[in-house]
């Protein structure tokens, strides 16, 4: 957005313009809102598996690697 005070119009401020229509900030922010939760699913099924090791260990039903 343009300052209202740096353009001048006859002695008179005009209001703010925004240069790119309504903004881009919207449209990315999902993106970054997406990828930050897929981050944290990641690391939370990271996390439960990680604490389940023993059990995947120990089950004999489960394919021994």
């Amino acid at each position: 957005m343009i300052a209202s005070n740096s353009c001048f119009i006859g002695g008179e401020s005009s209001p703010a313009v925004p240069l790119w229509g309504e903004g881009y900030g919207s449209s990315s922010g999902f993106f970054i809102f997406t990828g930050i939760v897929s981050l944290l699913f990641v690391l939370a099924i990271l996390a439960v598996y990680l604490l389940l090791w023993g059990s995947y260990e120990s089950d004999s039903r489960l394919a021994s690697l």
